[in-house]
């Protein structure tokens, strides 16, 4: 197995601070974010949308919170903007933004960059305002739309005794389905693909400065914020050993033992990370473990089905070149299945024990592993050979791991890719021939 950790990076920058009070003229300034995703180590990062890399999906949209103090700055460090406050106290911050539907918006509409702004479903605008004095903190999750706002909240003081403390909290979150149809060959390159699986994104407010961009701000700048990837990313590869191409064709995968339901707590995370002024946080990925209560998302739905083609008379993929009386194939194809986002949870069967260790509901006595069902294809003579069924276990991040040793071992952890190379090899059939004595019949005339 290659395990790809995601390690992010601030990219987006907010505009220079002012440090000195700014007269507002009475032109209304729309509010507009520049966000981007973590930066991945990898090209492609698959999201509900989906994205490319780092740059956020100009067909999404996010959820936004904000939340004004008037401070005599255009830019307050959290702890400037918190000072002084609690949840029993609080008093000079209110609600500015609650989740807030922001969509894209291009240049030309923005007078500036292309940015995100106050969006309704049908694409019309909901724009939202600068105060005119003060400034705004901001936290978000995405994406909008595959989430139910009614499952979404906020708290800026969830420290000791209400002090200041960021937590975004989603409850009753439940994954998308997956799964992979069509055979690939020397002519068909791609497979019939259902990927509605979603990546849950977010934000906090202590990430970056609050600010106010509405005074002079010509360009219409956007408030710049990072996303974190709440959720794991995993791709299966199925691949040809040399010597074994065209032998092996693969009917059915199935990821067996997976939990596809829970709540996101964002203050559970462990992230780690450096406020430097005015630009995002330098964040580092924790090994904590922000999801709870994990469940199946019905009694039945236990396991993803990842690809099928095993129905009466369907033809699976071949690794490899085609065997000889099956359609020959010029390049050697990869089975991959790859872009599913799942909720992080441990491998093992026994570690749903207690929390905080992520569950309530027990995996079944296998846990979470991977079942592969093909035919083995050793002679041209026509016959169809029997459909066998194997099964893989999987291991993953063991950074924190303290479940049973067993059949399975470790955690898919929050933030990270994890790619899973299955190669298939095959062993000859030899043949030692020996033979009996010879024995002497005496046979009379």
């Amino acid at each position: 197995m290659k395990k790809f950790l995601t390690i992010p990076a601030a990219v987006a920058i907010l505009a220079a601070c002012m440090k000195t009070v700014t007269v507002y003229d009475d032109t209304e300034k729309e509010i507009g974010l520049s966000p981007v995703a973590e930066k991945a180590s990898v090209s492609k990062a698959p999201v509900y949308g989906p994205q490319e890399n780092n740059t956020y999906s100009t067909d999404e949209a996010f959820g936004i919170f904000a939340w004004h103090r008037v401070l005599d700055r255009t830019s307050a460090t959290w702890a400037e903007f918190t000072d002084g406050q609690t949840a029993a106290s609080n008093g000079s911050i209110v609600a500015y933004i609650d989740k807030g539907r922001f969509g894209y918006k291009a240049a030309a509409s923005t007078g500036g960059s292309s940015l995100w702004a106050g969006m309704n479903a049908d694409g019309t605008a909901h724009p939202y305002f600068w105060p005119k004095t003060g400034v705004l903190a901001f936290a978000g999750y995405s994406p909008y739309d595959a989430i139910s706002p009614a499952n979404v909240s906020y708290s800026l003081f969830n420290g000791t005794d209400g002090a200041p403390g960021t937590k975004l909290t989603i409850t009753g979150f439940t994954q998308g389905a997956y799964a992979n149809t069509g055979a690939l060959s020397a002519t068909v390159t791609a497979l019939t693909e259902t990927n509605e699986t979603v990546d849950v994104m977010w934000f906090d407010a202590d990430d970056q400065n609050a600010v106010n961009l509405g005074a002079q701000n010509a360009a219409n700048t956007g408030v710049g914020i990072v996303f974190r990837h709440a959720c794991s990313w995993v791709d299966f590869k199925l691949q040809a050993a040399s010597g074994a191409e065209g032998i092996y064709e693969i009917l059915k995968v199935t990821l067996k033992n997976v939990y596809t339901k829970g709540s996101f707590d964002s203050s559970l995370a462990g992230d780690t990370f450096t406020n430097d002024g005015d630009e995002p946080s330098d964040i580092t990925v924790g090994t904590g473990r922000p999801w709870t209560g994990l469940d199946y998302a019905s009694a039945t739905a236990r396991d993803i089905v990842l690809y099928d083609q095993s129905a009466a008379g369907q033809t699976g993929t071949f690794l490899g070149t085609a065997a000889e009386g099956q359609t020959a194939a010029t390049q050697a194809p990869v089975l991959e299945l790859d872009d599913l986002i799942v909720i992080p949870q441990s491998m093992d069967a026994t570690a749903a024990n207690a929390e905080p260790y992520y569950a309530v509901t027990a995996k079944e006595t296998a846990g979470t592993c991977l079942e592969i069902q093909y035919r083995q294809h050793t002679t041209p003579d026509g016959v169809t050979p029997n459909t066998e069924t194997i099964t893989q276990n999987l291991t993953a991040s063991k950074d924190n791991y303290t479940g049973a040793e067993g059949t399975t071992d470790g955690e898919w952890l929050y933030g990270r890719h994890y790619v899973y190379t299955i190669t298939f090899t095959v062993n000859e059939i030899l043949i030692e021939p020996s033979m009996t004595g010879w024995t002497t019949e005496n046979i009379p005339l």
